[in-house]
């Protein structure tokens, strides 16, 4: 599923969780719309109605048995709602620094390393080894396992424009986009969508 605003069943990566992990963040567009490679997230920019950041949540090892899956999953680091930049970001910052470590950068902004083009069969035994490291999304932002998960995010769309920053919500809660050009902060921004995300997804916490 798709998000151009974020990408659901995902996780927000802002550019202030990247920035915590030491990475130099550019603000431009990576890849946006449609389904990106596994590994290929898009920094947001400015600009009205393109992608904010978003993270896939899946990994990528081919043909994967659903137990080596399982097995996976149950190592995999669990992000949770209240989870803070500095927290995810080390965490993000170990998995892309595996993949790097063996030879695969993805095409990411705010990476350290230059993607560069390399074999399939590198891209996937870089994401095979390193599928142990990457961040698990909080179960809430997860529309497999969360039955509330459309409703919720229609609430976390109607507290972004109460809040100033005015967004489109797309069909069947596949994401947002800008409807304007944003005149907060990156700052502001990053503290609203945590703020509402918490306040839709976590009860009002």
């Amino acid at each position: 599923m798709t998000r151009t605003g974020q990408t659901r069943p995902r996780t927000i990566l802002r550019t202030s969780t990247l920035a915590a992990t030491g990475l130099a963040v550019a603000l431009t567009l990576a890849a946006c719309g449609g389904d990106k490679p596994s590994g290929v997230a898009a920094v947001p920019t400015t600009a009205p109605g393109v992608a904010t950041t978003s993270v896939p949540t899946t990994s990528s090892g081919g043909a994967s048995t659903s137990s080596t899956s399982s097995t996976q999953n149950a190592s995999r680091p669990q992000l949770r709602l209240d989870t803070t930049d500095e927290e995810s970001g080390r965490l993000y910052r170990a998995y892309y620094s595996c993949m790097h470590d063996r030879g695969y950068v993805p095409n990411l902004v705010g990476l350290p390393w230059p993607s560069v083009p390399v074999s399939a069969a590198t891209r996937k035994a870089a994401e095979g080894a390193c599928a142990s490291k990457e961040p698990l999304i909080p179960p809430e932002l997860d529309s497999k396992k969360n039955p509330h998960y459309a409703a919720q995010f229609h609430q976390e769309v109607l507290c972004l424009n109460a809040g100033g920053l005015k967004v489109t919500e797309l069909p069947n809660a596949e994401g947002w986009n800008y409807a304007e050009q944003p005149t907060m902060s990156e700052k502001q921004s990053n503290k609203l969508q945590h703020d509402c995300q918490r306040k839709a997804f976590g009860g009002g916490k």
